[in-house]
């Protein structure tokens, strides 16, 4: 049986930052601010959970591109040749080291995201929770984060989320969306206008949590909301739509 620490010293050779997750799951046992790259740190979690999944967390020197469709990110950008993982069938996660520059979270929903911080994806050799192994398709040195590549990226996401919310911004209030992926994309449509400067975390919550009762069916899970509310409308350079835009909900 693969364990926990045989899965964890490979990647602490790279250098990466890790945390523990539940066995043949996704749920960290502990949170991304444990995470670490000390030897004993991890020997400990081995001895502690030695059937745990683990977890490489983006941190100060590496970040995440979590691929939900290799042939659509095609269009998004040109990958160099870096250590990568594949989660699923059609879904990768590549990892960059970061270079000197600050780099952020940018979202190209539903081809995928690029995760800087506050983040993690499950490791290699670790159990999905639909029994299959989580294996490296690239085994080769992890490629370095161009300002090129990031300023791609950058300017991709932010075309994507201005066509997303073009697609909505008119919707009628009484709209209901069904299923699928329209209703995180109506979502992020309506959540741009609830920021003003002046809401914390739990108010943008709940409004965007009341948005979701009363126009998706069913209604988008709790933790995909709070997660964008943390990601999105909590980001330094997030900028509010006006309130006049949309009818107001």
């Amino acid at each position: 049986m693969t364990t926990f620490l045989d899965r964890a010293l490979p990647l602490l050779d790279r250098g990466f930052s890790l945390i523990p997750c539940e066995p043949r799951g996704k749920k960290p046992l502990l949170g991304v601010t444990h995470a670490s790259t000390d030897p004993a740190i991890i020997e400990a979690w081995a001895k502690r959970w030695p059937e745990a999944n683990v977890a490489i967390v983006a941190d100060a020197n590496f970040c995440i591109l979590d691929i939900d469709d290799g042939n659509a990110f095609m269009w998004i950008a040109t990958l160099p040749e870096t250590f990568s993982v594949r989660s699923s069938e059609g879904k990768v996660h590549c990892y960059l080291r970061k270079n000197g520059f600050e780099v952020r979270n940018q979202n190209f929903h539903p081809v995928g995201s690029l995760r800087a911080d506050n983040f993690y994806c499950i490791g290699p050799e670790s159990v999905h929770p639909d029994g299959h192994l989580y294996k490296v398709i690239k085994d080769v040195p992890v490629a370095e984060l161009s300002l090129g590549l990031e300023q791609q990226l950058k300017e991709r996401a932010d075309c994507i989320k201005r066509e997303r919310e073009n697609g909505f911004k008119n919707s009628p209030d009484d709209v209901i969306v069904r299923g699928g992926e329209g209703r995180h994309e109506f979502l992020t449509s309506r959540g741009a206008y609830l920021p003003n400067g002046k809401k914390d975390e739990e108010q943008l919550f709940a409004e965007l949590w009341a948005i979701n009762e009363k126009h998706c069916s069913p209604p988008v899970d709790e933790a995909w909301v709070r997660r964008f509310v943390n990601d999105f409308l909590l980001a330094d350079d997030f900028e509010p739509m006006k309130e006049t835009a949309i009818p107001v909900i």
